[in-house]
């Protein structure tokens, strides 16, 4: 469902923008 640059993303600069590694996989 994710693009791959989010599924790149560490945990913490997804936590940034306000995700979770859950919601990229």
């Amino acid at each position: 469902r994710a693009c791959q640059a989010l599924r790149r993303m560490s945990d913490e600069q997804l936590r940034d923008i306000g995700l979770e590694r859950k919601d990229v996989e």
